[in-house]
C-alpha cells in the first residue's frame, strides 16, 4: 500500500509540473503543513497522520488568482467489530484523499460551507440541512457552522441548479477565498480533471451574491 500510494503521488507530481509548464502555473511537489491555512473547514479540521499536500500549482485562471493541490491524510486508528470475537478491534485508518481549489474572491465574504450528505469521509449526523425552498436539494446536503441567513443568501435557485448540473457539491466560503474539495474516485485527478473543475468554479463564483453578503462580515 505503501508503495502504490508513492507512486500516486509521484505520477499526480508529475502530471501537474506538465501542466503546470503549459499554462504558465507556479508549481510545488510538496508543501508541508499547507492545509493548516484552512484549519476550520472539512476536510483539514479533521486532522490526521501522515498529512501530506502535494502536486501544488498555483496561478491565475480567469482573472482569477487560484491554488489547487491534492491533500493526503491517514485517519486517526478506528475500532471495527470482530464477527467471529464480537469484539471492537483496532484497524489502521485509511487514507483519505481530496483534491482541493482555493479561488480568490474581488470581495470578502462570510463564513459558509455545503457539504454532500453522501460523502462517507465525514461524520454529517448532527449537522443541519439547507433550509431552501427545494427539498430534494436539501436532502442532499449538510451545512457546516454556517449562519442559516448566510446559506439564504448563497444558495439561490440558479446556484443550486449549477451546483447539481456540474456536481460541485463540497466546498466553502471564508474570508475572501472560495475552498472545494472531491474525494478523487480512482484515487487522482487527472490534469483535464483539475482544469474544468477550476473552469467551473470560476463560473460558480459569478452566481455568488457579493454585495448581499457583506453585511454579515
Amino acid at each position: 500500500m505503501v508503495n502504490l500510494e508513492a507512486k500516486r503521488i509521484a505520477k499526480t507530481n508529475d502530471e501537474r509540473a506538465a501542466l503546470a509548464a503549459r499554462r504558465g502555473w507556479d508549481i510545488r511537489l510538496e508543501a508541508p503543513g499547507f492545509a493548516d491555512r484552512w484549519r476550520y473547514a472539512l476536510p483539514f479540521s479533521l486532522r490526521g497522520k501522515q498529512e501530506l499536500s502535494f502536486g501544488v500549482v498555483s496561478g491565475r485562471h480567469h482573472g482569477l488568482r487560484f491554488t489547487a493541490f491534492d491533500y493526503h491524510r491517514q485517519v486517526t486508528l478506528e475500532a471495527v467489530r470482530d464477527a467471529w470475537r464480537d469484539v471492537a478491534a483496532p484497524k489502521a485508518g485509511a487514507v483519505r484523499i481530496n483534491t482541493v481549489w482555493v479561488i480568490e474572491l474581488p470581495a470578502k465574504v462570510p463564513w459558509f460551507q455545503i457539504v454532500e450528505n453522501a460523502d462517507p469521509a465525514y461524520d454529517l449526523k448532527d449537522m443541519p440541512e439547507p433550509a431552501t425552498p427545494n427539498s430534494n436539494f436539501n436532502l442532499w446536503y449538510r451545512l457546516v457552522n454556517t449562519n442559516p441567513q448566510v446559506a439564504a443568501q448563497v444558495l439561490h435557485p440558479e446556484l443550486m441548479k449549477f451546483m447539481r448540473r456540474h456536481k460541485l457539491h463540497t466546498w466553502a466560503l471564508m474570508e475572501q477565498e472560495l475552498l472545494a474539495t472531491v474525494y478523487p474516485i480512482f484515487g487522482r485527478t487527472k490534469p483535464d480533471e483539475l482544469v474544468e473543475t477550476l473552469d467551473r468554479l470560476t463560473a460558480l463564483i459569478g452566481l455568488l451574491p457579493l454585495p448581499a453578503l457583506e453585511q454579515y462580515r
